[in-house]
Order: structure tokens, then sequence, then C-alpha cells
């Protein structure tokens, strides 16, 4: 049974040779891309991390936007009926003093 084994191992050796070369290949490519993958999103200056941070400016924007409207709209509830009352219109320009 060992004469048996010796010869199975032999017979597998150039395929498992080829096939860790394969994976050694793999590996190598994994790195490469774990390496890419770190600097656009982990880095602080990294494209997503500035995208995101612009993405969260923006909503920043949009809550203020919605709070100074729902105070608006507190304090002048008829304007959803009616709409926002014209600005006062100018006058007759006063003389000037001299």
């Amino acid at each position: 049974t060992l004469e048996g084994a010796d010869g199975a191992i032999r017979q597998l050796s150039p395929s498992a040779q080829l096939t860790l070369l394969e994976v050694q290949t793999s590996l190598k490519a994994l790195q490469g891309t774990l390496g890419e993958l770190d600097r656009n999103v982990m880095h602080s200056d990294a494209p997503l991390q500035r995208s995101a941070g612009q993405a969260l400016g923006e909503v920043q924007r949009a809550a203020r936007a919605l709070r100074v409207l729902g105070d608006y709209l507190q304090q002048h509830p008829e304007s959803l009926l009616r709409g926002k009352a014209p600005d006062a219109e100018p006058g007759p320009a006063a003389p000037a003093r001299p």
C-alpha cells in the first residue's frame, strides 16, 4: 500500500505544483486589488471619501431648508392656501433732503 500511495503522490505532484502556482498568482492579483481598494476607499483624500462627504453636505443643506420651511409654515399656515404674501411694493420715492 505504501508503494501505491507513493506512486499516487508522484502522479499528483506536477498538477499540485501547477495548482500552487495558480494559487500564488491569484493571491498576488488579490493583493493588488486590495491595495487599490485601500487607496480608493480608506484614505482621507480617496474619491469615495470625498463623494461621501459631498453627499453628506447636500443632505445637511436639504435638512436645513426643510427646517426653515417648517418654521415658516408654523408662523404662516395660511400660506398653504393663499401662497406667500407679496413683498411690499415700493412707493413713490421720498424727496431728497438738502
